[in-house]
């Protein structure tokens, strides 16, 4: 369609390309910005990741940023993300991945371990570090396709917040109970059933183990889970198109 046509007249031209690719949870984003970035021999970003990148550091810093850190702390994470070395991130593509290094470290595994990903939320919910993150990114997403180089960026909001004027903008959904299946598993293949369901919905793991054994057993678990995430998966759509189709 369109976007191949407008894909074109842009390799004509000196400057990279900016794609943004906004998926929901779930949609198979990721896996389909990685093949639009290697058609393109473009830079693979995801939005998320630069989360992981601030946590990561604050981490390193001995911060541990959790529902209970104080004014300080909160700050101190502030601080990394505004001092984020973006300049010195790439990424590079390796095999059937994109590995990302920072400052010539290899971080991909870092960044997807789970000490991160119980962290990242509190971090992400920081406004001052959302504010960082994207002023950042849209500088770097536009010093890259300044100098010649296409970037793939992949995310939840890319289109409309982080990088309003990119050159192609694609939208991708998938039904909210396909999403919620495919998000359950990325769960369960991180850190098992009960452990998942207890982490997600932060209820003690004993409670979980107990009743699965008392309650049909971890199909009935599982089904259960993904009907829980599927009606957060609806909830949160309806406050997207609210907020798309906002004054």
């Amino acid at each position: 369609g369109m976007s191949g046509a407008s894909l074109q007249q842009n390799q004509g031209r000196q400057h990279g390309v900016i794609v943004t690719i906004d998926s929901l949870a779930g949609a198979g984003g990721s896996s389909t910005a990685v093949r639009v970035a290697r058609a393109l021999n473009a830079q693979f970003l995801s939005y998320g990741a630069f989360y992981r990148l601030v946590t990561l550091k604050a981490q390193r810093l001995g911060l541990t940023p959790s529902a209970e850190m104080n004014e300080e702390m909160v700050q101190a994470i502030i601080d990394v993300a505004r001092r984020l070395p973006l300049a010195e991130f790439t990424t590079e593509q390796a095999q059937d991945q994109y590995r990302q290094f920072l400052q010539g470290e290899d971080v991909t595994v870092a960044l997807d371990d789970p000490m991160i990903s119980v962290a990242v939320p509190y971090v992400a919910r920081i406004p001052e570090v959302r504010e960082a993150v994207l002023q950042q990114l849209r500088r770097y997403v536009v010093a890259q396709r300044a100098a010649g180089h296409s970037v793939v960026l992949e995310g939840r909001v890319t289109g409309s917040e982080v990088v309003p004027d990119a050159d192609v903008k694609v939208y991708l959904s998938a039904d909210a109970g396909e999403r919620a299946e495919r998000r359950v598993n990325q769960l369960i293949a991180q850190a098992g059933l009960a452990a998942a369901y207890a982490q997600v919905f932060d209820l003690p793991l004993e409670d979980i183990q107990r009743e699965t054994a008392a309650q049909g057993g971890e199909l009935e678990l599982r089904r259960r889970f993904v009907e829980r995430i599927q009606h957060d998966i609806e909830a949160r759509d309806a406050i997207d198109q609210q907020r798309a189709h906002a004054p």
